[in-house]
């Protein structure tokens, strides 16, 4: 169900964490939530074309990911990937801001983690090997 919230809530995503949506953020929830949230007046429903879901360019995700990967071996003495939820949301923004990610300056730190996981996890699946661009800005 695609909501307008308009209200700040926050949603439990697994059994020990949670994300916060701020009020305006429009995009898809859970059906049994959207319902009790419209009834309480905590959100609206909107439809497809009024949604303002940020969508990553196959660039956008390829520069993220190499980003990443750069701070994830800079930080780590073994090259391996290390938690993202143990960085600064200031070093998760400056690699979603050089990634390009629509609206990265103003996401909170769980949205970061999950917009930076979820490249970095693209990134991997497609195999982005390629060391032809360095991603200099």
């Amino acid at each position: 169900m695609r909501l307008k919230l308009k209200v700040d809530k926050r949603v439990k995503v697994s059994p020990l964490s949670t994300k916060i949506y701020e009020a305006g953020y429009e995009g898809e929830f859970d059906d049994t939530l959207g319902v009790s949230w419209i009834e309480a007046g905590e959100a609206e429903e909107c439809q497809a074309e009024d949604v303002t879901d940020p969508v990553l360019t196959s660039e956008q995700i390829q520069v993220l990911g190499q980003a990443a990967n750069e701070i994830i071996a800079a930080q780590s003495e073994d090259g391996g990937q290390i938690d993202l939820n143990a960085m600064k949301a200031d070093e998760l923004r400056e690699i979603a801001v050089k990634a390009k990610i629509p609206g990265a300056k103003k996401m909170k730190k769980p949205e970061l983690v999950e917009a930076l996981q979820a490249a970095i996890d693209a990134e991997a699946t497609s195999g982005a090997g390629t060391d032809s661009e360095s991603g200099a800005e």
